[in-house]
């Protein structure tokens, strides 16, 4: 599977939560956005119960409630989507896994999301 550009990814995911999750926007905090983290990551923010004990990550929850598989490499049963396709997650084609796949969607998610931008 091919994948397009971040860019488009990042736009496809502000689409699809603006559909998904009313009002998401607002409880993002970005100065603690940090997509190289399951609870800081968008998903992470927006999923977040608040329960340090807890195992389950904010990216893992918002996959759940979005039918989102987490991982690019295959589809659970019930999902539609994975979490790469509408950049919430780096994919097979980003910089081999490195951080810097994960710092290019994050400079993707600030641009975006910056009041410039809007």
């Amino acid at each position: 599977m091919s994948y397009v550009t971040i860019a488009s990814r990042v736009t496809a995911g502000i689409a699809f939560l603006d559909e998904k999750v009313p009002g998401w926007r607002e409880k993002i905090d970005m100065n603690r956005l940090e997509l190289n983290n399951s609870n800081n990551c968008i998903l992470g923010q927006l999923f977040d119960n608040g329960d340090a004990n807890s195992w389950e990550s904010g990216f893992d929850r918002g996959c759940e409630e979005l039918s989102l598989q987490a991982c690019y490499c295959c589809r659970e049963e019930g999902t539609l989507y994975t979490a790469t396709e509408f950049g919430f997650n780096i994919g097979p084609d980003d910089e081999n896994h490195t951080y810097s796949a994960f710092d290019a969607l994050q400079t993707e998610w600030e641009r975006q999301l910056s009041p410039a931008s809007a």
